[in-house]
């Protein structure tokens, strides 16, 4: 197939991608005719304009009602047909009003005066029913007021309620913010998981969809506390609150493709229990890399070091590749919840077992005072299996006491092994390479919440974790590699082998007190104390022929460390509001011991100061302003310090440095947002600030593809900056976006004892359109434009990428739905010369006819039957260029039985 020149299929499908937008928009336009009207709703005594008030209009009497919503100014557009007889008006606090007659008004907007209720009452209810509440924290909407009866499972109706969206995956946000926890009737449904209820869960048993933000699990710390996480909460109609449901689908496809996903639920208010089960060949991942870390306390309860820590250890590799040749995987995971008046007992076990085949080609050019290219042909199987279960025990035994223990466990074993092929103008090597990671941990959490009278509550937390990692690496080769850097013999094989264990603990509390010194302002106070003792022992020798051994250990390699670390917090946070604003300083004092005992004993300790402070700014209850600063203290890792050699790969050998000092870093940000679900608005802006004070630097030393690697104390200031913007606004039936996006950073290499700063700056825009017909299809259309700019001492990059996307969303014929999308990515690196395009697509057609449980379904992916993703890279003295290669064009014919 011939390529295009890059700027050739930049304008060809930008041609077609805004004659589709025109097309839409249209066409689409014909359907919508109407008379806009206004309606101003006040209050009577202090003529104050009234938001949130509910319009509702009839058009007859008894026949169905259009429901608005007034906004911050008090105002409400309608699309109104000049046959509307009559207009209520309903708003919490006031007094109905539902007297006016509208074929009597001529004018072109319409003023309502409320008068004030004499009993404040907590609720609006209008026939019992009101389609959206929105509360400071909350919004709640009646999903009646937005289903048409053909939806399937909660999804579909994710889909059509405003400020909601929801990927293909299932992950939900709102307003542009994520959902991070599912609940249904206010308990956890299964694991907390949004994916799995929201793909799960039926349409028809659901009354409203909640979204509770800066949600608190402890409801009488809600007060003390900011969280800033966003939870979905499914409140069940009362005929559906004991029900079983579920469905079973087995799919088959041509090559021996094939699935089955049993999906068994049981709900009660007492009890419930959940099993589900995935087997499959066609590339999905039941289990993934945001949901290991989310099970491992989610990105928002864990610090940054320790994401980073979860996100690159081998088991998350394992699982965030997704680029495979072929794929087996099989998963299984069940829950269950038994609840009393005062108490809840919850669990869930889960196990998954996946086999992946990989292939790649590389090439790597080394930008060094003598340049020159290196090819590598790499493929690799892997498997990986591991086992999370998961005891809960909640109790409130009154409103004042509160106590929740829970503990899990979690068994992980991969194996891998690759076939390395790398050819240089300086050396050649044919590697096998064969590793087996074996790994256990245990996290044990107490909390007990006390409220000792309306002013004085205490907390208690108490931890214990366990973690325990055993990793096995050989490797065989043709020729010494690492010459001159470990002390390898020539044999016929040359067979390394390698063998790590890291063992880490954590024993901690926490206590502390709340004082609500008056209605708008608490003080909390609080002392941490964290014990945290550490080992890393290595093992390195050759293997020969022979079976004798050649031990690397008077090289300077075999580490055996002993690391040990107390950690104290002591602090105090003010929070007050202040009219419409909330401050919450907080002053915090860190004190860090370490004892590290290997060939040379280093103890050393010392006290920080590290202050917090949170400002936010509630403009109204849907638009706000938000202010964080933070200073962040850490130490470095077991591997960082110690004072031995270990191999990291078949070319690079790490020595650490013992001396090493403590991490000291800032973060500034500052975000607004705002939105108005009855005009159809959401804004968002951010700018964050981050500076690096104090650090710790690797160095590399090359010679020729083989690296030395160390780490050093680093004083120079690293600096990031980002600003970021969004906005969607809905007009009539269609909603447009626009995001952009800048950042700027500058950081440093330290190559062959030299330091280098490199500067990047990157900007992104991107428009959106979306199509929100009742009786037509939903069309999505997003084209987003990246600019990267990356400055070295060497040289300057400049790399460009389009991004285009399409989604089809279509209901016809009352039981078939039609879905496709397509993805397609441009890139271009015009200081190299080097450009590429990848594209993705997916489609599926379902029947599911009413009055019977069956589905029918027919899915295709890659259709377009891409063999491999092309991907550049750079840094300072690499170039990268990797060829990918990936499943073939997949075709599945799927039967759903429903429950």
């Amino acid at each position: 197939m011939k390529i295009l020149p890059y700027e050739s299929r930049i304008t060809s499908n930008l041609v077609k991608l805004f004659s589709l937008l025109l097309y839409s928009s249209l066409s689409f336009a014909q359907v919508t005719e109407s008379r806009i009207s206004e309606i101003q709703v006040f209050d009577s005594i202090t003529k104050e304009p009234l938001e949130n008030a509910t319009i509702v209009i009839y058009s007859k009497p008894n026949e169905q009602a259009y429901f608005f919503n007034t906004s911050q100014n008090g105002s409400s557009i309608l699309n109104i047909d000049q046959q509307i007889l009559k207009i209520s008006v309903f708003l919490m606090g006031y007094e109905n009003y539902s007297t006016v007659e509208a074929k009597d008004i001529n004018q072109e907007i319409l003023k309502i005066y409320l008068k004030p209720s004499v009993d404040q009452l907590d609720t609006v209810v209008l026939n019992g029913i009101k389609n959206i509440i929105i509360a400071k924290d909350t919004i709640t909407y009646r999903t009646d007021f937005y289903t048409t009866g053909q939806e399937r499972k909660l999804k579909d109706i994710i889909k059509k309620l405003p400020g909601l969206e929801v990927d293909r995956n299932g992950n939900v946000t709102s307003n542009g913010k994520s959902v991070k926890r599912l609940l249904v009737e206010g308990k956890a449904f299964f694991t907390g998981d949004e994916k799995l209820g929201v793909n799960n869960i039926p349409a028809d048993a659901v009354d409203e969809v909640q979204l509770l933000d800066n949600y608190s699990e402890v409801a009488m710390l809600k007060q003390f506390e900011d969280t800033d996480e966003l939870v979905m909460n499914i409140k069940l109609k009362e005929d559906k609150k004991r029900f079983v449901f579920g469905d079973v689908t087995a799919g088959v496809g041509y090559k021996e493709r094939y699935k089955v996903n049993p999906a068994l639920f049981y709900y009660s208010p007492e009890y419930a229990a959940n099993f589900i089960g995935d087997i499959n060949n066609t590339g999905v991942k039941s289990f993934t890399a945001k949901d290991y870390i989310d099970f491992n306390g989610g990105i928002l309860n864990i610090s940054p070091t320790e994401y980073f820590k979860l996100n690159s250890d081998q088991f998350a590799q394992f699982l965030n590749n997704r680029d495979f040749t072929n794929s087996v995987d099989r998963f299984g995971a069940g829950s269950y919840r038994k609840s009393w008046a005062k108490t809840d007992l919850s669990g869930y076990v889960i196990f998954n077992d996946a086999n992946i085949s990989t292939a790649s080609q590389t090439t790597n050019e080394y930008q060094t005072d003598a340049p020159f290219t290196e090819n590598r042909q790499s493929n690799g199987e892997q498997d990986g299996r591991f086992l999370i279960a998961k005891v809960d025990l909640k109790n409130q035994g009154s409103k004042t006491k509160d106590l929740r223990i829970n503990s899990l466990i979690k068994f992980n074993n991969a194996t891998d092994f690759d076939r390395l092929v790398s050819q240089s103008t300086v050396q050649n090597t044919f590697l096998e390479s064969d590793s087996q990671i074996q790994s256990f941990s245990s996290s044990t959490n107490l909390l007990y919440t006390s409220e000792i009278n309306k002013k004085h509550t205490y907390s208690i937390q108490a931890n214990v974790d366990v973690q325990d990692n055993t990793s096995n690496y050989l490797w065989n080769t043709d020729r010494l590699i690492l010459s001159g850097l470990i002390p390898l013999e020539q044999d016929d094989q040359v067979e390394i082998v390698q063998d790590i264990n890291n063992s880490n603990f954590n024993i901690g509390s926490t206590l502390k007190h709340y004082y609500k010194i008056s209605s708008n302002t608490q003080l909390q106070s609080s002392i941490t104390g964290n014990y945290l003792p550490n080992s890393l022992e290595t093992t390195s020798f050759q293997l020969r022929d022979d079976t004798t051994t050649n031990s690397f250990s008077e090289s300077g390699f075999d580490v055996n460390l002993n690391y040990n670390v107390f950690r104290s917090i002591v602090g105090t946070e003010l929070r007050t509001e202040q009219g419409k604003f909330t401050f919450k300083p907080g002053l915090f004092f860190q004190y860090f011991n370490q004892e590290i005992e290997q060939m040379e004993q280093v103890n050393r300790s010392q006290w920080f100061f590290a202050p917090k402070l949170r400002v936010q700014y509630d403009i109204t209850n849907s638009e706000r302003l938000y202010f964080n600063f933070n200073r962040n203290i850490s130490v470095p890792n077991s591997q960082q310090l110690v004072d031995r050699l270990f191999l990291s790969s078949f070319n690079a050998v790490t020595s650490g440095n013992p001396k090493l000092d403590y991490r000291i870093s800032e973060r500034y940000s500052l975000r607004y947002s705002k939105f108005d679900l009855y005009k159809g608005l959401s804004l968002n802006a951010g700018l964050s600030y981050n500076n690096q004070i104090q650090g710790i630097k690797s160095t590399t030393v090359l010679q020729g593809i083989d690296q030395i690697r160390n780490y050093i104390d680093f004083g120079l200031d690293e600096k990031s900056l980002n600003a970021n913007f969004s906005i969607n606004k809905t007009i009539g039936n269609i909603k447009y976006g626009f995001t952009s996006s800048h950042g700027f950073s500058n950081y440093y290499q330290i190559l062959n004892d030299d330091i280098n700063e490199n500067k990047t700056q990157n900007t992104t825009v991107g428009l959106s359109l979306k199509t929100l017909f009742d009786k037509f299809p939903t069309l999505s259309l997003s084209y987003q434009k990246t600019f990267n700019n990356y400055d070295t001492s060497i040289n300057t990059l400049n790399t460009f990428q389009d991004r285009f996307a399409a989604n089809l969303d279509y209901e016809f014929l009352n039981d078939f739905v039609f879905e496709f999308s397509y993805n397609l990515t441009l890139y271009e690196n015009e200081s190299i010369g080097v450009d590429n395009q990848f594209d993705d697509s997916f489609f599926s057609l379902s029947y599911d006819p009413e009055n019977t449980p069956w589905t029918y379904k027919l899915t295709g992916t890659n259709l377009f039957d891409n063999r491999f993703r092309q991907e550049n890279s750079f840094n300072d003295f690499l170039i990268t260029d990797r060829q990918t290669f990936l499943q073939p064009r997949i075709i599945m014919f799927e039967l759903s039985y429903k429950l």
